[in-house]
């Protein structure tokens, strides 16, 4: 279930993002069977809350950087499979792993490298801004993330930078 705020949050920061912003992620939401969202809005540059599924490991979505809020889920056979899967592509910015198995975990952790992994949860490393966030190879950090990153403890500033301290000031928009 989407939260009714969520519309609230990207009213408040649509400004930030140009056109070609909005198109590109909102073009990867045929590649897969909607199941939650789908939703897009040019004019007002809304992409909603997007899972999809039945997504082809060759999809754009699966092969590119998506930069919007859209979660394709890959269905595999084991962990082997997931493990090729992950390691057939560029390092991920982050790479979530839902299983109970210690086993798995370990060759998870062991057997693929990524900007963060995180185990039964999503988005969590982001939660904690003293810790690091970037990636590895091509996802790793440039020096504008690393200078943008930087500044976060800095005093708020300019239209961006009130707009994101609105958000930051926000109750989680996760449902509870």
């Amino acid at each position: 279930m989407i939260n009714k705020d969520s519309r609230t949050v990207v009213d408040e920061l649509r400004d930030l993002f140009s056109t070609c912003h909005h198109d590109r992620p909102a073009a990867l939401l045929g590649d897969g069977t909607v199941v939650v969202g789908g939703q897009a809005d040019r004019d007002e540059k809304y992409i909603a809350p997007t899972v999809l599924t039945g997504v082809s490991p060759d999809a754009p979505v699966m092969r590119d950087e998506i930069f919007g809020p859209i979660l394709p889920i890959a269905d595999v056979a084991d962990v082997d499979a997931a493990l090729a899967f992950v390691n057939e592509r560029d390092k991920p910015l982050a790479l979530y792993a839902f299983t109970e198995s210690e086993e798995t975990k370990r060759r998870i952790e062991t057997e693929t490298s990524s900007g963060g992994l995180v185990f039964g949860a999503k988005i969590i490393h982001l939660a904690a801004p003293e810790l690091p966030f970037g990636g590895v190879g091509e996802s790793g950090m440039s020096p504008l993330s690393r200078a943008l990153l930087d500044r976060r403890l800095q005093p708020w500033e300019g239209r961006a930078g009130q707009a994101a301290r609105r958000v930051s000031q926000r109750p989680s928009l996760l449902p509870s």
